[in-house]
């Protein structure tokens, strides 16, 4: 695994805001869900050595990232929600500046996010929605082992957010991908290989130790509703929605498999369920 946490405790002074928290990351795009203040941002902090933990063992790559920074920027890419970018510089620039840069990813990028028309203003008269939208290209644009990215999807439109999710699952072919959300957009539950969910501080569910995780996406007949309704009535399947188009069959054991059907990662149904509790 390229990120593991074990045992992992961080106190704020009279606030506990991670209580034991056991998980690990490996190559693929892993999702850390969670409302806010559930503790996601503290945990990818201390995952990248920004924070050290009160209690616990961190392994970024086979080393402590609070001992080892340097290791952890030569390797990691990070993007935080409140980061500050150099209000002096001009949006290009910072792109330009960054080692390991893939300039083709960049171009494509701020084809898909608009930012050529502003791109070449100094970064201090951005909106806020501009800057973010640079501050994840400076993140998405460097070749790393690892890309750590907290809150990716707020402030952003539709076209924006479907344009991140897309480089998102083209990273993590290749490397390890930590995204932390309260946000579930479309497309994401097809591309995610791993999903860890924080309540109040928490890990209240993790993929890799329940018994389902995901879901089947079959197209609509007679032969499919019939597979999803044996599903349901031999307990491996929770809940089915039909639809003209599609029988999707949720809450999947993992040892069933319907030829012709499409496996997704069923978010929603595990978010639901871990607050539910």
């Amino acid at each position: 695994m390229s990120i593991e946490v074990v045992e992992l405790w961080k106190r704020f002074r009279a606030t506990l805001a991670l209580k034991g928290v056991t998980a690990s990351f490996g190559n693929g795009l892993n999702v850390v869900l969670g409302p806010n203040g559930s503790g996601k941002s503290t945990l990818l902090m201390i995952m990248a050595g920004l924070l050290k933990p009160s209690k616990g063992r961190v392994s970024f790559l086979g080393v402590d990232p609070w001992r080892d920074p340097r290791f952890v920027h030569e390797n990691c890419s990070m993007y935080l929600e409140d980061s500050g970018l150099p209000q002096w510089m001009k949006g290009i620039d910072l792109l330009k500046s960054i080692p390991q840069v893939d300039w083709d990813r960049v171009e494509r990028l701020s084809k898909d996010l608009s930012v050529e028309s502003y791109w070449r203003r100094y970064i201090f008269t951005y909106s806020s929605g501009m800057a973010k939208k640079i501050a994840l290209m400076a993140c998405l644009c460097k070749d790393a082992k690892v890309y750590i990215l907290d809150e990716p999807f707020t402030n952003l439109d539709a076209a924006a957010i479907n344009a991140i999710v897309s480089v998102l699952g083209e990273l993590s072919r290749s490397s390890t991908v930590i995204v932390a959300t309260h946000v579930i957009p479309p497309r994401l539950s097809e591309l995610i290989s791993k999903l860890v969910i924080l309540v109040d501080g928490s890990k209240v569910f993790d993929s890799s130790e329940r018994s389902y995780l995901k879901s089947l996406r079959c197209p609509y007949s007679e032969k499919y509703l019939d597979a999803a309704m044996s599903a349901i009535r031999a307990g491996k399947a929770k809940e089915i929605t039909v639809t003209g188009e599609e029988v999707l069959i949720r809450g999947v054991s993992r040892d069933l498999a319907i030829e012709g059907c499409r496996e997704l990662v069923d978010i929603e149904l595990a978010y639901r369920e871990a607050l539910q509790g």
